[in-house]
């Protein structure tokens, strides 16, 4: 099923109320109220004039430009009245505009939808987003020989969830500024039948499994560049569909020409895999492929192909021209190489998107991998050695994730061999302390900071302060009954963690962690660390707290072999259930070569104790380290023995009467040595140990 969105901003211009050929007439648009606009006679006397104005309706009188920053959840539209002055809801006279980190979404019924006001503007920071149950067609007709939907730096997103659609985009859409148009790692895209104007360059960024980015409408003004970045995918069907800019292919990316295009513009192929499906005869005013420049001349599909098979599809036929004497065309640079060392630089409060991001001075806002990032960090692709600096003392807080979505990654991880830190000299004074991560607190969005999701290896995170994560910072409403989770998470790996190393970090506030009513123990879910049932090869924890939250580390494996996890020199604090959690989740599921040591659990289980859990239900059962071969506290799943795991010289303090219920450490497999710890236990209800049979237990001291 094809959905279709149609036209963009207003613009004040002369003229026809279709775009001209030519430039068009920009003007910067007002924002007060007008109360009509009449053209009279110069020959009119004043008192006609006065009779005149008094019959006009002062209910006429509409505000000339609405704005809005509001982050729309799943449940609302453009149509609500998220808009100033008011609140208002859009309505013919009025151009309504998206200012710097406002989020709206097309509405979620089937079938034609005009967009409601004279035009839509989305400026540097904004996003326009068309969700799965969104409509088929939205249209943005334009006024006045103006077009409906202005691109002043914003993106139109494709959802990022199962089931995205195809939509139509129709009516007019006018580029002024660095635009963005975001494909989602899904099926779904977009199809562009409105007419296309202005100068402002697009970005394009496909997922691995979106169809193209197909243009159909014809003779476009169009003067801007296409950006094919990330597997962008764009194919121009409509006669002279893609305007006279220049056209630059970065690698695995495609372009596509369903015509016989003439332009001024360049083509740039980047690398051995920016693939072009050349089936027409196309002439350019300079053409570079995988950095050689071509000559003036024709050069037929069977010589390029010949030349650079990684760069032509196969089965293709036709040209390409270019004329001679060649016009010196600049093609756009692409976004700047990493430096020798390479360093990425983000202050959030004082950084742009419009940067480069290469030092301190010219930092961005917002990190390469998450989904609010526009312009360069969007289309930035980080090397193996590449470090991003977060700025010390500044406040990160994620935004671009989805109400109701089962995860919101605050930042993916899409590539292996990068750091994230925040422990260089750059801070905003002296002491000002590590760089803070949050969503502050967002209500069901479930965002983690960190995800790999993609198989990303050889990470490090040092030196972060992670939280809030979900939760709340007060205590909700008792209404009665127990309320479900808000979970956040710290970094969460949903793919085999490989060479993974976490040190120096803070993590606090992950989901809720109040011990009184409405919360029961289900409601108290999320973590600091987190590896969901897909095992682990090789990962390190080290100097690092963990607070606040349901679990310090929850280590899911399935893997018929994982191996190699360190955690040493760790606090856990209160408000902590479970400060180290090992299940496995399969039959014949293992875990070898495990070193937990010289950590501290300082009180973790005083929160939720029997003395002072107020909440519905029984207080949730609490272990320093949790080792178990399942989801439940179940020793039949069949989970093989460890080994060579080692627990040793960690100090267990639980000093709080009445205790949790449960122990200190809980081991339900064999195949370990426990050794010089220290329990200083007192409260009663509390064991020191619970171990199976086959672990060897010496040398600790219980106080």
């Amino acid at each position: 099923m094809k959905f279709t969105i149609v036209s963009a901003r207003r613009l004040i211009s002369t003229g026809s109320s279709a775009p001209s050929t030519g430039s068009e007439n920009y003007v910067n648009r007002p924002r007060h109220s007008t109360c009509g606009r009449l053209t009279l006679p110069l020959y009119l006397d004043l008192s006609f004039l006065i009779l005149l104005l008094c019959l006009v309706p002062l209910a006429s009188c509409q505000a000339d430009n609405l704005t809005t920053s509001v982050q729309e959840s799943t449940t609302q539209t453009w149509a609500n009245a998220i808009w100033q002055p008011g609140p208002a809801s859009p309505s013919a006279g009025n151009t309504c505009e998206v200012l710097a980190g406002g989020v709206i979404q097309t509405p979620p019924s089937d079938g034609f939808v005009t967009f409601p006001g004279d035009s839509l503007i989305l400026d540097s920071g904004t996003k326009l987003v068309a969700p799965a149950s969104s409509v088929g067609t939205v249209d943005f007709p334009g006024t006045n020989g103006n077009p409906g939907l202005i691109l002043n730096g914003g993106m139109l997103s494709n959802a990022h969830q199962p089931g995205s659609r195809t939509f139509v985009i129709a009516g007019w859409i006018a580029v002024l500024g660095t635009s963005t148009i975001n494909h989602p790692w899904n099926p779904g895209g977009f199809i562009i039948t409105a007419q296309l104007s202005g100068n402002g360059t697009l970005i394009l960024l496909n997922g691995a499994y979106s169809e193209p980015l197909d243009v159909e409408s014809t003779n476009n003004s169009y003067s801007g560049d296409w950006w094919l970045l990330r597997g962008g995918s764009l194919k121009g069907s409509g006669e002279s569909s893609l305007g006279t800019g220049n056209i630059v292919v970065y690698p695995g990316s495609t372009l596509e020409i369903d015509y016989d295009i003439q332009t001024p513009g360049a083509l740039t192929l980047l690398g051995a895999n920016s693939v072009f499906i050349l089936h027409q005869n196309c002439q350019f005013s300079a053409v570079t492929i995988n950095g050689v420049s071509l000559a003036p001349g024709t050069y037929t599909y069977n010589n390029l192909l010949a030349q650079f098979p990684g760069n032509f599809a196969p089965g293709g036929s036709g040209s390409i021209s270019i004329p001679a004497p060649a016009p010196v065309i600049v093609a756009p640079p692409p976004p700047p190489p990493p430096p020798t060392t390479p360093g990425y630089y983000v202050d959030y409060a004082g950084g742009s998107d419009a940067n480069v991001g290469t030092n301190p001075a010219t930092a961005w806002q917002h990190c390469p991998g998450d989904s609010a990032a526009m312009a360069i960090p969007a289309a930035t692709t980080l090397k193996a050695g590449s470090v991003v600096w977060f700025k010390q003392g500044v406040t990160y807080v994620f935004t671009g994730g989805t109400r109701g979505a089962a995860w919101s990654p605050g930042i993916q991880c899409y590539w292996s061999g990068v750091t994230y830190a925040s422990t260089n000299a750059w801070t905003t004074a002296t002491g000002a302390g590590k760089a803070q991560l949050t969503d502050n607190y967002a209500q069901g969005y479930h965002y983690v900071a960190f995800w790999d999701y993609y198989g990303a290896s050889n990470l490090t995170f040092d030196t972060l302060n992670i939280g809030p994560m979900g939760g709340s910072a007060t205590l909700p409403a008792d209404t009665g009954s127990a309320i479900g989770p808000n979970e956040g998470d710290g970094i969460v790996f949903d793919c085999t963690a490989v060479n993974i190393l976490v040190k120096n970090c803070d993590f606090h506030d992950c989901g809720y962690s109040f011990n009184q009513k409405p919360m029961s123990a289900g409601s108290i879910v999320g973590a600091g660390i987190v590896v969901l049932n897909t095992g682990l090869s090789g990962m390190t924890v080290t100097n690092c707290t963990f607070g606040n939250s349901a679990g310090g580390l929850s280590i899911g494996y399935e893997n018929a072999y994982s191996s190699g996890l360190k955690i040493s020199s760790c606090t856990f604090t209160d408000g902590i259930m479970w400060g180290i959690d090992l299940h496995g989740e399969a039959n014949a599921c293992q875990l070898d070569n495990v070193t937990i040591d010289h950590n501290k659990f300082i009180n973790w289980d005083v929160r939720f104790s029997t003395v002072n859990w107020t909440g519905y239900g029984e207080w949730p059962h609490c272990n320093a380290i949790f080792q178990r071969p399942g989801s439940q506290d179940d020793v039949s799943t069949g989970c093989n023995s460890s080994t060579n795991v080692n627990i040793h010289d960690n100090e267990v303090y639980d000093t709080e009467p009445g205790g949790s219920g449960t122990s200190g450490f809980w081991l339900a497999t064999a195949g370990g040595n426990i050794y010089n710890n220290l329990f200083a236990i007192s409260g009663s209800g509390t064991p020191a140990l619970e171990l199976s049979a086959g672990l060897q237990s010496h040398t600790n001291t219980l106080n």
